[in-house]
C-alpha cells in the first residue's frame, strides 16, 4: 500500500469516493477517510481527484458525492471501480436538461 494513496468521503449517503494523495493502483486495498473508515479493494487504477465506487453501482443509478447526486451511472460498474466520463453522465451544468 503507498500511504499517499486514500479514498476521502465527504458525506455518509455518498457512493463514491474521490482518489487524493496519489493515483489508486488496480488490485491494492486504499484506505477509505473522511466521514467513512476503512478499505477498498480498487479493481482498475483511478487517477488522482477521479471517483472510485464504494459499492457496486448498476446503470441509471444516481452517483451521490457531496451528499447530493451529481450524476448518473451510464454502465455499471462494481465496487472498486473507475467513475468517470467513460460509465457516468453529470446532471450539472448542462443546458439540455432544462435545469
Amino acid at each position: 500500500m503507498n500511504p499517499a494513496e486514500k479514498i476521502w468521503v465527504i458525506h455518509r449517503d455518498d457512493n463514491v469516493g474521490t482518489v487524493v494523495g496519489a493515483d489508486a493502483r488496480a488490485g491494492v486495498d486504499v484506505p477509505v477517510a473522511g466521514v467513512v473508515q476503512g478499505s477498498l479493494a480498487v479493481i482498475e487504477q483511478v487517477p488522482y481527484g477521479h471517483k472510485v465506487a464504494l459499492r457496486a453501482l448498476a446503470a441509471g443509478e444516481p452517483v451521490v458525492k457531496y451528499g447530493v447526486v451529481v450524476g448518473s451511472m451510464s454502465r455499471a460498474v462494481p465496487a472498486g471501480g473507475h467513475v468517470h466520463v467513460h460509465n457516468a453522465e453529470s446532471l450539472r451544468g448542462r443546458g439540455d436538461l432544462g435545469g
